[in-house]
């Protein structure tokens, strides 16, 4: 399968980019630039993020469709990724990942678009299940992790939503290595959507922090439901 990239620098911390399979998947079509522009409206900006979680700056929009298959990536436990099942539309925003320090504070929201609420609901099952595996010391290489998981006191359409700490106090100074993290993640409509917070590894994540990140994810799915 091929994939056509294109990518617009809007300014020097503003990346539009779009990857797109040439052979939609069957009941996954890929979205038209309308779809794509009405997506974008409703998700992560800088307003969204409480001042205090220090984003650094950068913006960037992705759009994803792959009748091969992505997934979300869940945690990685001992070089194994643990991941959700397969799926074919992912809308993505990412602040501050743009910024040329090693190991930026960053926040990353994605959406998960299914053809129907049922399918979303049974991939949600899924990811509930494969979440606990995100649990204890995870080695992989030089970089030493410590995962846990647990259910949001948060609620979306009366759900509780999945979190995922991996914590990684001792950053291994490579910018390739997926070190420490918080994900929130909730079941929304016909999507699932997760928001990831990327922290300074060597200071962890206070639980006030935890819970505004929390916060952030109910208010954006909130925004996408309208």
């Amino acid at each position: 399968m091929r994939l056509v990239r294109m990518g617009v620098a809007l300014s020097a911390t503003a990346i539009v980019t779009v990857a797109l399979s040439t052979a939609p998947a069957s009941g996954s079509p890929i979205p038209t630039p309308s779809q794509r522009a009405t997506a974008v409206k409703r998700m992560l900006t800088e307003a969204d993020v409480p001042s205090n979680l220090n984003v650094a700056p950068g913006w960037e929009y992705t759009v994803k469709a792959d009748k091969s298959g992505l997934w979300q990536g869940l945690c990685d436990k001992n070089g194994v990724e643990i991941s959700g099942p397969l799926t074919h539309l992912l809308y993505q925003v990412e602040l501050g990942e743009t910024a040329s320090s090693l190991d930026p504070i960053a926040m990353e929201q994605k959406v998960w678009q299914y053809d129907s609420t049922l399918l979303a609901r049974k991939d949600w099952t899924i990811i509930q299940r494969r979440a606990k595996q995100c649990t204890g010391r995870s080695v992989s290489g030089p970089s030493v992790q410590y995962l846990s998981n647990g259910i949001t006191e948060q609620s979306v359409e009366g759900r509780q939503g999945i979190w995922i700490y991996v914590k990684a106090p001792a950053f291994g100074l490579n910018p390739d290595t997926e070190d420490g993290y918080y994900y929130a993640l909730f079941l929304v409509g016909d999507t699932i959507q997760s928001v990831e917070y990327d922290f300074i590894d060597a200071k962890g994540l206070s639980q006030r922090k935890k819970s505004m990140v929390n916060q952030v994810a109910v208010d954006l799915a909130a925004k996408w439901l309208g």
